[in-house]
């Protein structure tokens, strides 16, 4: 199937379609748009050509122009109100016993789906669990790996307190999930254009959008390194074999509410 067709009836031939494609797959060396030879398998159906004609004379693998929503620079945050989503954003630790609701969820995966992947691969998946006994089970497995790197004496044992949080959970303390209510984890084929930046990318999305939301998260590193080296873990996941894990959150509503911006180190930047 033809990735990209041209209605020239209403193509206004400024040629922008062919200066926009990452993958120069537009010919206007005659200034009519012409897909080039071999686009079938080059095309990486980005839409780009598709989103930026000013006349909508671009469909890109079937979808057209009236299928797309319209950019509504209306709705666009001014950059004091996006800075500010930025910096007053922050991990929470606290949250209230309370089930956040897959409508809700669901709502904020959609706008992930159009987080960047390399060459548009578009291959970040979720895992989602708001079953208690399940993060339950993921966390006493994660402690089981934790107290094999301690008895071996693991590097990572030496750089993170998992002795603190091994006790923690055995006097019935969740330093782990923390009581979330929520835990999600992104995979992708470890053999794919960026796995590792698709998958923070989407999640950092799923961050500041559910904070839009009044829904708090936490990156949770360790649990992350625990699926990557635990193998109970990654099987009770059912993660395939060629994929990783590249990403590891807990989310929920926070608990307390935060009043004001802490100050940060300036930027560490060299002009160059």
């Amino acid at each position: 199937m033809q990735p990209v067709t041209i209605n020239l009836e209403i193509c206004n031939q400024d040629g922008i379609c062919a200066e926009v494609c990452p993958r120069k797959l537009i010919d206007f060396s005659t200034k009519t748009p012409t897909p080039v030879a071999g686009i079938e398998t080059l095309c990486i159906r980005c839409g780009h050509c598709m989103a930026v004609c000013p006349t909508a004379a671009l469909s890109v693998a079937g979808i057209k122009p009236q299928d797309c929503e319209p950019v509504d620079k209306k709705l666009h945050a001014s950059t004091a109100q996006l800075t500010h989503i930025l910096k007053s954003r922050r991990s929470i630790r606290v949250y209230q016993d309370r089930p956040v609701e897959r409508e809700t969820i669901e709502k904020i995966l959609d706008v992930c789906c159009f987080a960047p992947t390399g060459s548009n691969a578009q291959q970040v998946n979720w895992i989602i669990t708001d079953d208690q006994t399940k993060i339950r089970t993921l966390g006493g497995l994660t402690i089981d790996w934790m107290r094999k790197a301690i008895e071996t004496n693991d590097p990572i044992s030496q750089n993170a307190p998992l002795a603190g949080i091994v006790e923690g959970w055995e006097k019935g303390e969740d330093r782990l999930f923390r009581g979330a209510p929520l835990v999600l984890i992104t995979h992708a084929p470890e053999i794919s254009s960026m796995p590792r930046e698709n998958c923070v990318i989407a999640m950092t999305y799923f961050d500041l959008v559910a904070f839009s939301l009044g829904i708090g998260t936490c990156w949770t590193g360790l649990f992350m390194l625990a699926v990557a080296h635990h193998p109970p873990i990654w099987q009770f996941l059912e993660i395939p074999d060629d994929h990783r894990v590249f990403g590891t959150m807990v989310a929920g509503y926070p608990k307390y509410k935060y009043q004001r911006i802490p100050a940060r180190h300036d930027a560490k930047a060299v002009w160059l």
